[in-house]
């Protein structure tokens, strides 16, 4: 059989995210093809180029958006600039698969939404954690239950970041607490505490459930970084860092489930397969490894320069290269993908807004979907 026609990508910006992950996750693909690289540092081009060879490469965005070989654009840089580039992308025929935040406000989201739908063309989020396998194991048994439903998820790391988390991160969860549950939550309430970006949001959904968000910012490096717990119609599962499920009375799911890691092109991968057979006990292992060699290069040491190499929230497989293919495969079949949409988007900004007022008058926060409308 003739092979499929491929996705040809052209991506604007080549900055840690884009060559940590889109453009080798592309490069891997069956379904895509990098066709384009752009970035206004030549000499962060050259690299990225050397590295993933692109049939193009230019400093100048507007003839990447000219070129009608592109068929779609993947755009990852500085957030506050993704809405521009998005606009500008659709306006010159472009599908878009933009990294989160979408914009700065729920306003910008829906400007998008409607753009798109003006212009018939997809725009993609990247909002990848509907598309973590561990999660997609967990969404078909959450939309089958007879009644509400009860969500914990936690992120705790050693942040030190001055950006607004639950806007720039929080996004992530907020849009999987829509997409798991399958329904829209109707309020928001959170308390924040005295440390750096630490905050409990709590957010109570159309048909009774209640999810809640705990973020540490003062969590040992050891620690995995996310853990869900959900429990419904008497059952339950527990998820630790994307790596190992354990169910609970849900069939036919088996009652522990393993994950692969993410690999990576500039450290060992090892890991990856050990993940797989191992689960939790691996991660663990990884991260006490990750951890001591840090330790010991601040103290004057030698450690492995491997470990060192190892961006060890990201060797878990957190669904960026299922979430690209799908919306390839979707531009290159005509049809809507899979992904997080721009309204999807305008949601997350809702929502974390929501949480910050809440956190910062001590009140409830009822939401207004009158707001969302395109």
């Amino acid at each position: 059989m003739p092979e499929t026609k491929r996705c040809r990508l052209g991506f604007i910006g080549c900055g840690k995210l884009m060559t940590r992950q889109h453009i080798p996750n592309a490069h891997r693909s069956g379904v895509c093809t990098i066709h384009t690289l752009c970035d206004i540092d030549a000499d962060r081009l050259r690299a990225a180029a050397e590295k993933y060879p692109a049939e193009k490469t230019t400093t100048d965005y507007r003839e990447l958006l000219a070129d009608g070989a592109v068929d779609a654009v993947v755009i990852a840089m500085d957030h506050r600039q993704h809405c521009r580039f998005t606009r500008e992308a659709l306006e010159a025929g472009k599908h878009v698969y933009v990294e989160k935040p979408l914009g700065e406000t729920v306003a910008d989201a829906l400007a998008i939404e409607a753009l798109a739908r003006n212009v018939k063309r997809r725009v993609a989020v990247g909002l990848n954690r509907r598309f973590a396998p561990a999660y997609r194991d967990l969404q078909p048994h959450l939309a089958a239950r007879s009644g509400s439903c009860l969500v914990y998820y936690r992120i705790a790391d050693p942040y030190t970041g001055s950006a607004d988390r639950l806007h720039v991160e929080g996004c992530h969860i907020f849009d999987l607490f829509r997409w798991i549950l399958g329904c829209d939550p109707l309020e928001v309430s959170a308390t924040r505490a005295a440390y750096h970006h630490d905050v409990v949001v709590t957010l109570k959904f159309e048909d009774g459930s209640v999810a809640v968000l705990f973020v540490s910012c003062q969590a040992n490096h050891v620690l995995p970084k996310e853990h869900v717990e959900a429990m419904w119609d008497d059952k339950a599962v527990t998820i630790e860092d994307f790596v190992e499920s354990r169910y609970f009375g849900v069939e036919p799911m088996p009652p522990v489930k393993r994950y692969r890691g993410h690999p990576f092109d500039f450290c060992p991968t090892d890991y990856v397969e050990r993940f797989a057979s191992e689960g939790l006990e691996a991660l663990l292992d990884e991260r006490r490894r990750a951890d001591e060699a840090h330790r010991l290069k601040e103290a004057g040491g030698n450690p492995p320069e491997g470990l060192l190499k190892r961006p060890y929230h990201y060797i878990v497989e957190k669904g960026w290269p299922f979430a690209l293919d799908a919306f390839a495969s979707a531009v290159m079949e005509g049809r809507e993908p899979e992904t997080a949409t721009a309204y999807d988007a305008a949601w997350a900004s809702l929502l974390a807004r929501a949480a910050n007022e809440s956190a910062s008058s001590g009140q409830l926060v009822r939401l207004d979907s009158s707001e969302l409308q395109v």
